[in-house]
């Protein structure tokens, strides 16, 4: 499953963190590609790598696999569950950009370093379904992209590639996403503030208690509820300052989203996890190690010879 959430400080820098909610770990670990790593596609050419990339992912021998990441520049992207919804191509198609969906993430990293560059350039993008060899098949997935000025969402499909401006800054799983910001219409009396006291005949309804204002709101784990959740929080958190606030801002409005071991049959949130590009700090904690953990993007890794593994 899963939940990304990307937000801004009041200096317009951008945060961008996600839950992983699988059933067991993978191994997963935070990853830095240095510049100048030798990168190779499927159907495109090979690449030398120009900008660094941190984020947590899984390295099948010396081949980066990101669940989340961001280049040295704050272009953010991660990968969530699409299953049934997702479609790839069985062959790739002339005088398109072929893309394999464990390549996507690392082609927009390498290639963009806004959305707004990206845009233009992802009509023409194609997903085909070749596996990175016969142990690791692709995997149906869509993906949130943001920067400090926008966050879109991309989705494969039968009908083709879909790309939607992102308003509230969220993603989960299915439906598409269009549909869970349709769905969000039923909520539009949900507010922090509480309710007033009304009279019903002779008799008067007062409020229990604060909280009032968000009854009804979702507290359920499909994709569906954790969207609405999400959106709920991430709108009315206010604006922090300092990294410290922010980074608890991400880690509080994921953790309402997270899946607790034991509360979802075969799902956990093995990890949560934040990307500041005001310190380029890649921020994580693990579901059974509550210490949180960083790793910042500094001169020692942007340069190192190979993929630091951490």
């Amino acid at each position: 499953m899963c939940t990304c959430v990307s937000f801004l400080n009041q200096h317009q820098q951008l945060y961008f963190g996600r839950n992983l909610d699988v059933s067991s770990s993978y191994g997963e670990t935070v990853m830095i590609t240095p510049r100048n790593y030798n990168f190779s596609f499927k159907h495109l050419p090979n690449i030398q790598t120009t900008k660094a990339i941190i984020g947590m992912g899984i390295c099948d021998k010396t081949y980066p696999l990101y669940f989340d990441a961001a280049n040295e520049n704050g272009l953010c992207i991660a990968n969530l569950n699409f299953p049934t919804f997702a479609y790839y191509h069985p062959h790739p198609i002339p005088n398109k950009i072929n893309l394999t969906s464990y390549e996507f993430m690392m082609w927009v990293l390498q290639n963009f370093d806004t959305v707004a560059q990206l845009l233009p350039i992802l009509q023409d993008v194609v997903f085909i379904d070749t596996p990175l060899h016969n142990q690791m098949p692709t995997v149906p997935a869509h993906w949130m992209i943001s920067d400090a000025h926008q966050t879109i969402v991309v989705e494969p499909t039968k009908q083709g590639i879909k790309i939607y401006n992102n308003p509230v800054n969220v993603l989960t799983n299915n439906p598409s996403f269009d549909w869970h910001l349709m769905n969000l219409h039923q909520y539009v009396g949900i507010q922090p503030n509480s309710k007033d006291s009304i009279n019903w005949n002779d008799y008067t309804l007062k409020p229990l208690g604060v909280g009032t204002g968000s009854f009804a709101l979702p507290g359920d784990y499909t994709p569906q509820s954790r969207f609405i959740k999400a959106s709920y929080v991430n709108t009315h958190y206010p604006t922090v300052e300092s990294e410290e606030e922010n980074i608890y801002r991400m880690f509080t409005t994921l953790a309402q989203v997270s899946m607790p071991l034991g509360c979802v049959q075969d799902e956990i949130s093995v990890y949560s996890s934040c990307y500041s590009t005001k310190t380029k700090t890649y921020y994580y904690q693990r579901c059974h190690q509550p210490i949180l953990q960083q790793i910042t993007l500094d001169e020692r890794w942007i340069h190192y010879p190979t993929i630091k593994l951490f």
